[in-house]
């Protein structure tokens, strides 16, 4: 499967600088990802840009293919239909049948709010990169490019690479808990079992 992300225009160094800082919105407390980031700034750029790129094409695609049979049309339509529900007259007058219409809705909003999430990591990724091949001003990325953005970066520009590379790392884990969790969605997976082992 192959999956085409449509590139922005290009940017000023400025302005991408910009956009790459809205990461802040999902990351770590600083504290929490300046400790996580110690083990990546061991790390010479050229490893950093190749492992993130190939990362980032690895969610990418993970991303699109769940995208493709999610059905989010349909958790969009039934967040509206339900969220209706909620606002008429007399909605809690049986409140066992409200509180499984809340549920709904709150299932149907996480799984919207999920998706928005992974796209953002992306989105934010790619921001990253196109930052790091301007600063080296290149159009192949070639070890000398490389060896230049490493010249040029500044401190908070690698901190914003490295954050991106840990956001796309947990989408990655995230992905992981999705599959699981759309192969034991039936009716009576989350019920707990009992298992008999006989010799």
């Amino acid at each position: 499967c192959t999956c085409i992300c449509r590139r922005k225009p290009a940017q000023s160094r400025r302005s991408l600088r910009k956009a790459a800082l809205s990461m802040s919105k999902t990351a770590d407390t600083p504290a929490q990802s300046k400790s996580a980031s110690f083990a990546l700034y061991d790390w010479d750029l050229a490893t950093l840009i190749t492992e993130m790129k190939t990362l980032y094409e690895n969610v990418q695609v993970t991303v699109q293919n769940y995208k493709e049979s999610a059905s989010l049309d349909m958790h969009k339509a039934a967040v509206k239909e339900l969220e209706t529900e909620c606002s008429l007259e007399g909605f809690w007058d049986d409140q066992e049948q409200a509180q499984r219409k809340l549920e709904k809705l709150n299932s149907h909003k996480n799984i919207l709010a999920r998706f928005k999430n992974w796209e953002q990591a992306l989105d934010d990724s790619l921001t990253v990169l196109e930052l790091i091949k301007e600063t080296s001003n290149a159009s192949n990325e070639n070890e000398a490019a490389v060896a230049k953005a490493s010249a040029t970066l500044t401190q908070e520009e690698f901190e914003l690479a490295t954050e991106a590379f840990e956001s796309l790392q947990k989408v990655s884990k995230d992905l992981e808990k999705y599959e699981l969790q759309e192969l034991l969605k039936g009716p009576y997976d989350m019920k707990s079992c009992v298992l008999y082992i006989t010799a």
